[in-house]
């Protein structure tokens, strides 16, 4: 990481002691690039995960799902995104949510609580059914996600 990188938070692994993620928010020296970064041996060495996230959709959040391991969500300035299998490939998961800036997200139950900038509070119910799609091994579409997409997935 360069000078005045902006750790804008961690989170501890769920199903590993050793694995955390962390996102870094350099936008405000002109950077607009995603950073999400990923280490799963106690951070020695970490890897930078944003396949996916187009420049311009800088990261505030990473989460990892509760009980579904390789389920990731980034809070990003455009939008939520969502992995599959632990940060490899991101895709859009906008659900009828607008274009708006994402700054924090708390996985509650089944429920994806997603706070924004401005627009408020968003509460995206049964996300638990996009682990089921990866492991069922169902190919995902490269279109932004929305519950009745994910739904026509997962049966």
């Amino acid at each position: 990481m360069t000078s005045w990188s902006k750790v804008s938070q961690i989170e501890a692994g769920h199903f590993d002691a050793e694995t955390a993620y962390a996102s870094v928010d350099r936008h405000r020296v002109a950077d607009m690039k995603p950073y999400i970064y990923r280490t799963h041996d106690s951070g020695k060495t970490w890897q930078n995960m944003t396949a996916g996230i187009p420049e311009g959709a800088y990261v505030n959040s990473v989460k990892e799902d509760t009980k579904a391991k390789g389920l990731l969500y980034a809070a990003t300035e455009l939008r939520v995104y969502v992995s599959f299998n632990d940060g490899g490939q991101w895709q859009p998961l906008q659900n009828g949510m607008p274009v708006t800036s994402v700054r924090d997200i708390v996985v509650h139950g089944d429920d994806l609580d997603v706070a924004t900038y401005g627009r408020g509070f968003w509460v995206l119910d049964q996300m638990r059914r996009c682990g089921r799609s990866l492991r069922r091994g169902r190919r995902l579409f490269p279109q932004a996600l929305t519950c009745s997409s994910l739904e026509r997935l997962t049966r």
